[in-house]
């Protein structure tokens, strides 16, 4: 392990411009910078892990910090620096998963693991949305996840287990038998799906995995005829709600078991600076605006444009157009897509979650813009919807 430790910290290094600055793996394109930051403090955490006190050594999280970089950091524990710092609050199951792949592998090694899973978790589920009949929805999600970027999200160690935790969870509420989509099986589903986020992702695109199987779930409720707009939403709130609950009880009880250990940060320090991390204000807050700074940098991961004038105009452009599509094309069976409404309403959450916790999605904005692929994967599924292949304009050839 020590010898994959010391090959990643030297990736770390020579992916970086003084320590610390995250570069562009493609050039030119932000949406493939990887978060030095992130992943070599993962790595320190690792390389400070005491064996002999494995209980305490999870929860206490200790690792060093030469007020430098996370990357030169990494290179000095890994040379016998002494522990100065506790995270506490931060230990999570992909410490585990890493320091098991550390056993054969360095950090690039681990990216092609990463990749591996990635797209076999898309391929796989787009293969069962198109055996359940479903091949509107397996397009609809490549096309998000295209959109998005996502396939360069295997080059981040600390944030994968959004993307396979959701499309597992997509997968279940597909293939499940319709009696388990209602009542307590339901509820199980979206309540497992919840703890697993909570246990695997520290903080980042938690809401894709309450998104995407809300999607399939309502994709399936919709098979039924009759469904109104009221019982597809009074559904899809009731597993909102769960999801939330469980997720935040898992998440607490996480940090309760760190605060009780000896030595480890006290609740009240975890809850101190986990709330400066989430909603203080930020330094770099250029328009004015914590909270307005957070959705543009996030969009501009989709619209990278040089100015904040024009990444806004751009994605005001790209709302009305679907809007312009939406008024052209929709069917005249109002009945038909009614129910789908709701995949409207749900593609405002990961917003909604950017101005919540601004100074988290500013300061994390590379990885926390891809929750973006959930709001697009709702309004594609929407609009496939609403729109009927009659509806589509024909073009003849002239004579």
């Amino acid at each position: 392990m020590q010898q994959n430790l010391e090959s990643s910290a030297n990736y770390y290094m020579s992916q970086t411009t003084d320590g610390s600055t995250f570069i562009n793996h493609v050039d030119g394109m932000y949406q493939t910078s990887e978060h030095i930051y992130a992943d070599a403090v993962l790595m320190n955490i690792i390389a400070c892990f005491d064996a002999e006190n494995f209980w305490d050594s999870t929860l206490t999280v200790p690792y060093h910090y030469d007020g430098m970089s996370s990357s030169t950091s990494l290179f000095h524990a890994l040379s016998g620096a002494e522990t100065n710092r506790l995270y506490s609050r931060y230990w999570h199951g992909t410490l585990m998963l890493t320091r098991l792949e550390l056993l054969v592998t360095d950090a690039q090694g681990i990216h092609i693991i990463n990749a591996v899973v990635l797209f076999a978790m898309v391929a796989a589920f787009m293969a069962v949305c198109i055996r359940t009949g479903r091949r509107r929805l397996a397009f609809c999600y490549l096309g998000a996840f295209l959109l998005t970027m996502s396939f360069f999200a295997f080059w981040t160690i600390e944030y994968m287990s959004c993307f396979t935790i959701s499309l597992l969870a997509g997968m279940v509420v597909l293939l499940v038998p319709e009696d388990w989509l209602r009542g307590w099986r339901l509820c199980l589903i979206f309540s497992l799906t919840a703890v697993a986020t909570a246990f695997f992702d520290f903080f980042t695109n938690e809401t894709m995995t309450f998104l995407i199987p809300a999607v399939c779930l309502i994709s399936r409720l919709m098979d039924a005829p009759g469904r109104t707009f009221r019982q597809v939403l009074g559904i899809t709130v009731k597993t909102g709600v769960v999801w939330l609950a469980a997720w935040a009880a898992a998440f607490s009880l996480r940090w309760v078991f760190s605060a009780l250990t000896p030595g480890a940060l006290t609740m009240q320090e975890i809850l101190s600076r986990g709330m400066e991390w989430a909603v203080g204000e930020d330094a770099n807050a250029i328009l004015g605006s914590t909270a307005l700074t957070a959705l543009y940098k996030n969009l501009f991961c989709l619209f990278p444009l040089q100015t904040p004038e024009g990444v806004f105009a751009c994605a005001g452009a790209a709302l009305v157009l679907l809007t312009a599509v939406f008024f052209i094309c929709r069917s005249s069976y109002t009945t038909l897509w009614r129910p789908a409404l709701v995949l409207l309403l749900l593609a405002l959450v990961p917003y909604a979650r950017y101005f919540a916790l601004a100074k988290h999605s500013l300061g994390h904005y590379r990885f926390a813009y891809r929750a973006q692929l959930s709001s697009l994967f709702c309004v594609l599924v929407f609009l496939t919807a609403a729109i009927r292949p009659q509806n589509l304009p024909r073009f003849k050839r002239s004579k």
